[in-house]
């Protein structure tokens, strides 16, 4: 009989255990890079867009962003303890899994059958009392081990479960604190930099490029709300999405051409190659692509004479964000993924 929460022996002989290597390797890997994200976020915060933010509502964001990075640092150490764990936690279970199915071969090769409840039935005919009795003895022998052999691989199982939910309890819980009413906005008049100006100037332009349809596109401040999650604009991008150099919106637009969208708006999708460059001698630049890659996505309201927007033009830009599955793109939550640092400094892009 299989005991409680014991796998079948044929969900034994199928199990896997290589979900811990993939893990490891996706917490080796994203660790870095969303370490380096808050980095670039706090130190973005002292000089957002190049220009340095004075006064005490600035001393208040850098305080808070320093204050988010210590925040975010515990739970990043534990990708990190998990990733190395992982592997050794993979070893003891294929070992385990290994040595239950040993025992089941062990059993088959001396004549028995294992059934899937790891029942053992002899297959051999006995001629007398004798005989059956001593095979009997030699069935039990193995149906005692099998059951060891599987009891001891569940128990670790159960042990590295809980050591996981243990290192992992904090995932998914961590927040950042929200002041000012949940608006972080960005005041770009001379580059970039918060401001505390009220009324909120959300239609300020930002910055304007020409797409290679010939279509004019407005990027402007817009706000950010990141309690109620709703924005547009420059402060969308810049706080949600991690784009903190205009110049990113400027060569994506000037070197692509729109899909336009049912309901009238037009959608970018850019793609970026990663490239690193060197001066060498005479001071002559060599660039090399990196093999990195990702998408960016612009979607705009090109559409004129727009209630709110004061000047009649279109409103604009309505979010700039990179999609999923991109070199360095961090995912923070559904619909919600990060721009890593390399996209802001790899502009122009070609």
């Amino acid at each position: 009989m299989v005991g409680t929460g014991w796998p079948t022996l044929s969900e034994l002989r199928a199990t896997d255990f290589g979900y811990f290597t993939v893990l490891a390797n996706y917490l080796r890997t994203i660790g870095p890079k969303a370490e380096s994200a808050l980095e670039q976020l706090a130190d973005a915060v002292k000089y957002p867009g190049g220009v340095e933010w004075r006064g005490a509502a600035g001393d208040a964001a850098i305080g808070q962003a320093a204050t988010d990075l210590l925040r975010a640092r515990p739970v990043l150490g534990s990708w990190h303890d998990v990733a190395t764990a992982a592997p050794h936690w993979q070893q003891i279970l294929e070992a385990g899994k290994h040595l239950a199915l040993d025992a089941v071969g062990d059993a088959e090769r001396d004549g028995f059958s294992v059934g899937d409840d790891y029942s053992v039935a002899d297959t051999r005919e006995c001629t007398t009392e004798a005989e059956y009795e001593a095979r009997l003895r030699v069935a039990r022998a193995h149906f005692s081990f099998i059951r060891h052999r599987v009891s001891t691989l569940v128990a670790n199982e159960r042990d590295i479960n809980t050591n996981l939910a243990a290192m992992t309890a904090e995932w998914g819980q961590l927040t950042f604190s929200e002041h000012g009413g949940g608006v972080r906005a960005v005041d770009f008049k001379q580059g970039g930099g918060p401001a505390d100006e009220l009324p909120y100037p959300v239609n300020n332009v930002i910055a304007e490029a020409t797409d290679l349809d010939g279509n004019r596109i407005i990027l402007r401040r817009g706000y950010y709300d990141a309690t109620a999650k709703r924005g547009w604009g420059w402060d969308k991008a810049y706080w949600k999405h991690g784009v903190v150099n205009p110049n990113v919106f400027k060569d994506l637009i000037s070197h692509s051409r729109p899909i336009h969208l049912p309901d009238g708006t037009l959608r970018y999708d850019v793609t970026i190659n990663r490239t690193h460059c060197t001066s060498g001698l005479l001071g002559i630049t060599s660039c090399e692509d990196t093999g990195e890659s990702l998408t960016m996505r612009i979607v705009v309201d090109p559409n004129e004479g727009r209630a709110g927007v004061p000047d009649g033009r279109q409103k604009g830009v309505i979010t700039m964000f990179p999609l999923e599955g991109g070199s360095g793109v961090i995912k923070l939550g559904n619909d919600w993924t990060w721009t890593p640092p390399w996209v802001n400094t790899n502009v122009p892009i070609n």
